[in-house]
């Protein structure tokens, strides 16, 4: 979840007029008895700057059988039999009552559903048709084409006509007469009086089968980019054909047309998800784009085009997929629902409620949405995504990206924990947002620890997809560019950083064990104990709740020149090193230098290591050598010109006899420090 507001989830749902049934929570005492309660289907949410499409008078359909049988009569020559046509298609149309009967047309049955008649002249383009004759606020009929032998669910329909639509192949009877598709077509076309529809040329496949390009703006790089794995659906009257964009942004339609067709971008995509538009569940957003060429059509997305954030969502979707796969993460649930809903303050959300069997939260649900309406799991269920974005006014690729992969990396989360740990994550964000106005107010609300685990996760992989899409990689030096809150981020994207763990191998945490930080940490150590101590530091360094003691190893410089400082094995890496500039001793084997350290200068001091326990844990000054991970074996001193003069083994003997300086042991709170305090620089070797 990532800054979105309640109050959008309850405009969002008053804007459906939810249907009303039982509900799945107890009444708040101030509900109207059911009788007194309005029962409606689910309407429709108007999108910002949404145009209706205007439609003119009734063409007569081409593809009627009884036209084609027509055709077929005129093209056989007198001394010869007419073939008969058999159907090939019903073209009809559906009346859902509700969202349940609307789920199944679209997900169930998978039908290519069209909110418009196929067979009237369209006027004015526009984002939707609402059929005048349907009240508003309620689904307008859907039109499409199925088999003559399709057994139809118990949604209202109506069949409008049978239907020939010639396939490929030529048309042959037992008088060995045949009539190319094409000549029939034409001649139906001709006698349906649409002749002028029709484009007669040298028949080359650019001609017959449209294809195209299609990318979208992306406002960092200034390019336009793919728009990938996105259906593409063509019509002329009844005849209709789909194909996907790959990854390159290009498509190619399997149905020759010899007229102009109708095109739309459907926003379903080859990965398995679903982008809606403002019109939810009412359909994938859709982008229609008018009549055509048949030789096909190209388009790109600019910031003002009304599919340039659904096309941004789309494409950040498809990037996320494949990266799953590639990072050993798991995949989102099948047949995802992304709500792309442009009326609310940028943000998005995971609530991943079509998943749910049975939800129980721990507030009331009409103070959570706002109304009172009584709504059943099963409305909620069909009715709102798996993930809500919220774009905002904002045309930032960037901003967008990271939004939307920040969501699907919780629906990547929710596949390893199912339900019931979701179930306890989301009472906690409803339970915060109505006590604190805010999703992550306090960690004191009951079910914080899988909040933070939570979150932690979807921020750091926002962020770290980000960087590596704009910026190539994530570098030791980049410090976590989002917000903090009582959870921290920062810790992921450290450990992901300094190379300690992978994309994939964080996510091997994230199971439904891990409610807790401190849960998430030790099991991080239990599965990749040589990198424990290390992650250890990370998780100490921005929760100082999660460790007991820590302790710590440094060297000061108490002379009058500078040193170097060099530690063999352990944590070296924590220092930052630097080419030792000396004299040319020329060949002398008996000096012994130092090619690279760590520049201390009079007066300074650096750490060299620091250890953090926890639990039952305990620790001691020959941990430095002795801990499971750490394994230093020793100190090294060299002077200014980088001969060394000190290498004594890092144990106990050098704690008790140090020689050329002390050390000096301080205790603060849970932390104790040794300093080695390096007194003199003689040298061990002579010149």
């Amino acid at each position: 979840m990532k800054k979105f507001t309640i109050i959008s989830i309850a405009a969002v749902c008053c804007a459906l007029t939810l249907s009303c049934t039982d509900s799945i929570l107890n009444r708040p005492a101030d509900t109207p008895d059911e009788s007194s309660v309005t029962k409606s289907s689910p309407g429709v949410p108007l999108a910002q700057n949404s145009t209706p499409m205007v439609l003119g008078e009734k063409l007569n359909n081409p593809y009627a059988l009884e036209v084609m049988q027509a055709a077929v009569e005129s093209l056989t020559p007198a001394d010869k039999p007419v073939p008969t046509l058999m159907v090939t298609d019903l073209y009809v149309r559906f009346l859902p009552k509700d969202s349940t009967e609307l789920a199944i047309l679209y997900d169930v049955e998978k039908l290519e559903l069209f909110d418009y008649p196929l067979d009237y002249e369209i006027l004015v383009e526009g984002d939707y048709y609402h059929d005048p004759s349907i009240p508003e606020g309620n689904p307008t009929w859907l039109y499409t084409t199925v088999a003559p032998d399709y057994e139809f669910p118990d949604v209202e329909y109506e069949i409008l006509e049978t239907c020939y639509i010639p396939q490929e192949v030529s048309v042959k009877s037992s008088s060995s007469v045949t009539f190319s598709p094409e000549d029939l077509e034409r001649e139906a076309y001709r006698l349906a009086g649409l002749d002028s529809m029709w484009i007669d040329g040298p028949l080359t496949r650019a001609a017959e089968y449209p294809s195209g390009k299609f990318t979208v703006y992306d406002t960092e790089t200034q390019e336009y980019v793919p728009v990938k794995g996105v259906k593409i659906r063509v019509h002329n009257i009844i005849k209709w054909a789909t194909a996907y964009t790959d990854q390159n942004g290009c498509y190619t339609i399997g149905k020759k047309y010899r007229t102009n067709v109708h095109y739309a971008m459907v926003f379903k995509n080859t990965k398995g998800f679903k982008v809606w538009g403002n019109w939810a569940m009412l359909a994938p957003a859709n982008h229609n784009m008018r009549f055509q060429s048949n030789s096909g059509y190209s388009d790109d997305f600019g910031t003002s085009s009304n599919a340039w954030d659904w096309a941004t969502v789309n494409n950040a979707a498809y990037d996320y997929y494949n990266l799953c796969s590639q990072n050993g993460i798991s995949a989102p649930p099948q047949n995802l629902s992304i709500w792309c809903y442009r009326n609310y303050d940028a943000g998005g959300m995971a609530w991943m409620i079509p998943r749910f069997e049975h939800l129980s939260l721990n507030i009331n649900i009409y103070d959570l949405l706002q109304f009172h309406v009584r709504i059943s799991l099963g409305i909620l269920r069909n009715i709102l995504p798996d993930i809500f974005i919220f774009p905002g006014n904002q045309k930032s690729s960037p901003d967008l990206y990271e939004t939307t992969i920040h969501e699907l990396s919780h629906a990547s989360h929710f596949s390893v924990v199912g339900t019931n740990y979701w179930n306890k994550y989301m009472n906690y964000i409803a339970n915060s947002y109505l006590n604190y106005k805010s999703p992550y107010a306090s960690e004191n609300i009951e079910h914080s620890g899988i909040c933070a685990v939570g979150e932690m996760w979807g921020y750091a992989m926002g962020y770290i997809y980000k960087y590596e899409k704009y910026k190539c990689s994530v570098n030791q030096q980049d410090i976590y560019p989002g917000d903090s809150y009582f959870f921290k981020p920062h810790i992921l994207w450290d450990i992901y950083k300094y190379r300690l763990l992978d994309k994939g191998e964080i996510f091997s945490c994230m199971t439904s064990d891990a409610d807790e930080v401190y849960k998430l940490r030790n099991k991080i150590d239990r599965l990749f104990p040589n990198k424990a101590a290390y992650i250890d530091l990370i998780f100490a360094k921005y929760d100082d709740d999660l460790y007991d003691e820590k302790y710590e190893w440094y060297v000061r410089n108490d002379t009058d020149e500078p040193i170097y400082v060099f530690m063999s094995g352990g944590f070296s890496d924590l220092l930052s090193y630097t080419t030792v500039s000396r004299p040319d001793f020329g060949n002398k084997p008996d000096i012994t230098v130092l090619p690279k350290g760590h520049l201390l200068q009079p007066g300074d001091e650096t750490m060299l290591v620091s250890l953090v326990y926890h639990s039952d844990d305990t620790g001691n000054f020959n941990d430095i050598v002795n801990h499971n991970s750490v394994s230093v074996y020793s100190l090294i001193l060299a002077d200014k010109f980088g001969k060394i003069f000190h290498s004594p083994i890092l144990n106990e003997e050098l704690k008790n006899n140090p020689g050329f300086g002390s050390w000096k042991e301080t205790t603060n709170s849970k932390t104790t420090k040794w300093t080695f305090i390096c007194n003199r620089t003689e040298p061990i070797f002579s010149n």
